[in-house]
């Protein structure tokens, strides 16, 4: 419960707001000897870090989610742990490590989350196109855009539009 709140205080009031509850929730998690949930609560410890341009802890979030989430099988969490991690990467302009990433994720969520191998597609995207390879750029973003259109999900296909143009 208190991850979603802390979700929602996010996006309502920014990421200060978000941890605690994040913080409080983990704690919670911890006690109740819950992994599953003790990784949820640190994926979303990493997000709010990375929001607020703490990279260092938010990768160091990110890489204790994953120890978790791997040791206890936790697929569709490493999953969303390992696009993050390819996206911070990404915005350190560390592009083979984001890369790796990426498409870690895209193994794992293929199984669960196509929102997220389309977010990671596009990101794949974004990394070829920091990288000036226009046509590598285009195919990434296409197949983001064909996941983004079978969901319907119009708040990412703007985001999407916005990359493609630039």
């Amino acid at each position: 419960m208190k991850i979603m709140k802390g979700k929602a205080l996010f996006y309502s009031q920014g990421p200060d707001q978000g941890l605690d509850l994040y913080k409080a929730g983990y704690e919670l998690y911890r006690k109740m000897g819950d992994s599953g949930g003790m990784a949820r609560a640190l994926n979303g410890m990493g997000v709010m870090y990375q929001k607020l341009g703490l990279n260092d802890s938010a990768l160091s979030y990110y890489i204790h989610l994953a120890t978790i989430a791997d040791r206890i099988g936790y697929e569709q969490v490493l999953g969303m742990g390992y696009v993050n991690m390819g996206i911070l990467y990404q915005y350190q302009d560390d592009f083979d490590k984001a890369d790796y990433y990426l498409e870690r994720s895209i193994e794992l969520n293929e199984k669960y989350r196509p929102d997220l191998v389309a977010l990671a597609y596009m990101n794949k995207g974004l990394i070829h196109y920091s990288k000036w390879e226009n046509d590598s750029a285009l195919l990434w973003y296409r197949a983001a855009m064909t996941i983004y259109q079978q969901q319907g999900n119009s708040k990412m296909l703007a985001d999407l539009y916005n990359n493609l143009g630039n």
